[in-house]
């Protein structure tokens, strides 16, 4: 069967009904260009979240559960607004690996949970797994 190379428009001989591509180096061009999903023709490609929102996005939503949740301050603010720099830093160039580990501990910073009673019901019930008593 005749077909005509989707990539460079070259006809080739198709071993199959649904070949797309003259050669394997057409067919790496095609996904590289985003033309094609890795996938083969007929499977579906995973869903991608467009780059440049989802990192951001998400680091909004998660801001206002915790604003809504009282649990961000005004002593907040500059983590707050270095976590929006990195998301979008990341959102732009996500091969930042260095970055990637910052962003994840500042918002992890964020996230957690520092009322002293959740500290001290964590050490209690950290001394009865062990069946120690707990220090005086």
């Amino acid at each position: 069967m005749l077909k005509s190379c989707q990539v460079c428009g070259t006809e080739f001989e198709a071993r199959r009904s649904r070949a797309m591509y003259c050669s394997g180096r057409c067919q790496k061009r095609a996904q590289r260009s985003g033309r094609q999903p890795a996938t083969q023709p007929g499977h579906q490609a995973p869903v991608q979240q467009p780059v440049g929102s989802s990192n951001a996005i998400e680091l909004e939503r998660t801001l206002a559960e915790l604003d809504q949740m009282g649990r961000v301050e005004k002593i907040d603010a500059a983590a707050v607004q270095a976590l929006r720099s990195m998301a979008q830093a990341l959102d732009s160039d996500p091969s930042q690996a260095a970055l990637w580990r910052q962003y994840r501990e500042a918002l992890r910073e964020l996230t957690a949970d520092d009322s002293s009673n959740s500290v001290d019901e964590a050490l209690a019930a950290l001394y009865t797994e062990v069946r120690d008593a707990p220090p005086s």
